[in-house]
């Protein structure tokens, strides 16, 4: 095993990683700490100090699903060519993947303001985590299908 070998390992476990911690980070804070913290606003002093611990995590595995993706995109483009398909849902990947990014910068930004006119903060406020969560689901879904058709071009 060279060191390239090695490298790819490593980003893809370090890809896998911050994707889930992002993913069951954002499963806690929508099922179990945004229904307790609409139903008990006494707790909001610590709410807010979760919400700090949770943005940085979140920037961690941002940066951590960036620098991990572009290795593992080059490592796939640069041998042995993937089929159009597979590239069709990288695609579709990359872009729920910038628009849970955007939507998470969106949340995470309300908490310091308190205006409500734009229509992307109402959509927020309507479907916020959730729709992270559930586009989250629908890139873990996405990512195994790219695997099978790489085994199954094989």
């Amino acid at each position: 095993m060279d060191i390239s070998e090695y490298i790819i390992t490593f980003s893809r476990w370090l890809h896998i990683v911050g994707a889930s911690i992002w993913l069951g980070g954002t499963a806690v804070y929508s099922l179990i700490l945004n229904p307790v913290k609409k139903t008990n606003p006494s707790y909001k002093n610590l709410f807010k100090e979760i919400n700090t611990k949770y943005k940085e995590i979140i920037n961690i595995s941002i940066i951590i699903l960036l620098v991990s993706g572009v290795i593992m995109m080059f490592e796939r483009i640069t041998g042995s060519p993937p089929p159009t398909l597979w590239f069709i849902f990288l695609f579709i990947k990359i872009f729920l993947a910038i628009i849970i990014m955007f939507l998470s910068w969106r949340l995470r930004k309300k908490i310091t303001t308190t205006s409500k006119n734009s229509f992307i903060e109402k959509i927020s406020d309507l479907l916020g985590y959730n729709l992270i969560l559930a586009l989250g689901a629908i890139i873990f879904l996405i990512a195994s299908y790219l695997r099978t058709i790489l085994e199954n071009n094989l």
